[in-house]
């Protein structure tokens, strides 16, 4: 008799962040007091929260929900985000000139120690080298980009190069309702299928 193994339920990491935050905010009805090791939590959550988000849905509420939780971030110091969001143990940016751990405590220093970060979470946010930070940012971004596309019907990163002086091409992928064979749609209407049969592997010098 084959017994069939049933897969475990995802674990549900919105929710729990959810809940998270939700008793940060009953312990403290009038806000949570600056300076705390809640404080720190609730930052952590709120990020985290949001990266556990589906990509899909109003890009307007997404970007007032990552403008909210940067809000919640400017209020840490330089040494709580630092301790909340540790930096990215990478040291060779200077060989791939990229930005590393050198980059980021390097940012970090030009902020007054011990006080609230306020207007300069914006450069922080981008220069900083935490993977958690990072998907904020890119979260961030997309829903921008989003908006932008709602507005315009064009793309963000489309209009920022061609104000540059460069055309950049854009295409979408599309399938087939009736087939399912996906394509990639230029902008002038012109359909490239995708292959998405795998590809066949010969094995040299096997028995």
């Amino acid at each position: 008799m084959i017994r069939l193994i049933e897969p475990k339920p995802r674990f549900d990491y919105l929710g729990a962040y959810l809940r998270m935050i939700d008793k940060l905010i009953e312990k403290y009805p009038n806000g949570i007091p600056c300076g705390t090791s809640d404080q720190m939590k609730y930052a952590y959550v709120s990020v985290m929260a949001v990266n556990s988000l589906d990509d899909g849905g109003d890009p307007q509420n997404r970007f007032q929900l990552y403008m909210t939780v940067k809000a919640v971030l400017a209020v840490l110091t330089p040494e709580q985000f630092v301790t909340t969001f540790p930096v990215k143990k990478t040291y060779d940016g200077d060989v791939w000139q990229t930005k590393d751990y050198f980059t980021t405590m390097e940012e970090i220093r030009k902020l007054p120690p011990g006080q609230p970060i306020g207007e300069a979470i914006d450069h922080l946010l981008f220069d900083y080298q935490n993977d958690d930070i990072s998907n904020l940012m890119i979260r961030g971004l997309c829903a921008l980009s989003g908006l932008h596309r709602k507005e315009t019907g064009r793309e963000m990163i489309q209009d920022m190069f061609e104000s540059m002086g460069h055309h950049l091409p854009m295409y979408r992928r599309v399938k087939d309702p009736h087939t399912g064979q996906e394509f990639l749609r230029a902008e002038d209407g012109e359909l490239t299928p995708i292959n998405t049969k795998p590809k066949l592997i010969r094995i040299l010098g096997g028995n």
